[in-house]
């Protein structure tokens, strides 16, 4: 039995399916309406449309360095995964003082209330949609920041590393 690739939220598939139909297009245009080499163009474009996401943009629109930081720190690790270590990435990385250099330097934009609670910083994530919780407690991270900061799923498919 094949291992089953870990899934995408519908913004990621769409437009990774996007990609797949237009490279389709110029490639095979007339034969099909999706070539069956379109897989390896919807695998990188899974991995590209997560990149606007590495950028600071959050789901309520607004742009702020803030979940850049906390997420970049995580990268390596896979989720899910339990809070404490989330708070083990976040203190290695001496988050908590990045943070406050960076807010002291950002003239635009937001970044977390509480700097000094990883707690509180979690819920605030969570609140953004940038982290969810599940039923048990750990912590996991929608397909787009986790594909945009290198960061893996258990139990999923290893990706091809570039060569």
């Amino acid at each position: 039995m094949r291992a089953r690739p870990p899934p995408l939220s519908p913004r990621t598939w769409l437009y990774a399916l996007g990609r797949a139909a237009a490279v389709t297009g110029e490639r095979y245009a007339g034969q099909v309406p999706l070539h069956y080499e379109a897989n390896r163009t919807m695998r990188r474009s899974a991995t590209a449309s997560a990149a606007p996401r590495r950028s600071g943009s959050t789901n309520s629109g607004r742009t702020s360095a803030g979940p850049r930081r906390p997420i970049g720190q995580l990268a390596g690790g896979r989720v899910p995964m339990e809070p404490s270590v989330v708070h083990a990435h976040w203190r290695q990385g001496e988050l908590a003082a990045r943070l406050r250099e960076a807010l002291a330097e950002e003239s635009e934009g937001s970044g977390p209330r509480e700097v000094d609670n990883p707690v509180a910083l979690i819920e605030e994530l969570t609140d953004l949609g940038v982290m969810t919780t599940r039923p048990n407690g750990a912590i996991d991270l929608p397909d787009v920041y986790r594909l945009a900061f290198g960061i893996g799923r258990r139990g999923g498919v290893a990706r091809k590393q570039a060569g």
